[in-house]
């Protein structure tokens, strides 16, 4: 069953395809080969999901460059938007200067039904499955919220956009997570 559900990267591609059929996707991992795109050669760059622990002090280097990398493009690409995916949101948001905390009510896994804004500046309700231990404890300046606990922020200037949970995953790409999950997301949860 496993081998037939979709991978996030596929299921990320499918989801920019079907809304642009032409567009060229290009992955990058900057954790394993410490190379970064030319961003100005982009309409998007996707900053996606990944385990490294922001609420450190002082980050790996690959991930100082990162950071870097989104404060530049941020600032000198206005025609490139950033979109920030789970990591991608608190990278996201700690490059521009927010803070990330561990979660203050633990894991949260599963489905979780997004409302407005606490401010109610945004009156969206949708729903995102969530797999993190991590959020944005204080969004950075000029960041409004679209949904409470800052789980979906848009730049008041620049072109960025982040969600903490997943909008590019169907059920079958959850469900892929949680089959090959090692314990950090299931191993309390039943069989159910």
């Amino acid at each position: 069953m496993v081998s037939k559900l979709m991978s996030p990267q596929v299921a990320i591609n499918s989801l920019i395809t079907s809304t642009m059929p032409d567009a060229e996707i290009k992955p990058f991992y900057p954790i394993i080969y410490d190379i970064l795109p030319g961003a100005s050669e982009f309409y998007l760059i996707d900053f996606t999901g990944g385990v490294f622990n922001l609420t450190l002090n002082v980050p790996y280097p690959w991930v100082e460059k990162t950071l870097e990398f989104i404060r530049e493009t941020a600032k000198t690409c206005p025609n490139t938007a950033i979109v920030g995916v789970c990591w991608g949101h608190q990278a996201v948001a700690r490059a521009m200067g927010g803070k990330i905390e561990f979660n203050p009510y633990g894991d949260r896994r599963g489905i979780e039904l997004l409302g407005g804004s606490q401010d109610k500046s945004s009156k969206i309700d949708f729903a995102l499955l969530e797999f993190h231990k991590r959020r944005v404890a204080r969004p950075a300046q000029r960041f409004v919220p679209l949904a409470g606990d800052s789980d979906a922020l848009l730049h008041e200037e620049y072109n960025i956009i982040t969600f903490q949970g997943h909008p590019e995953m169907t059920e079958d790409v959850g469900m892929a997570i949680l089959y090959a999950d090692d314990g950090a997301y299931t191993g309390n949860l039943s069989e159910k």
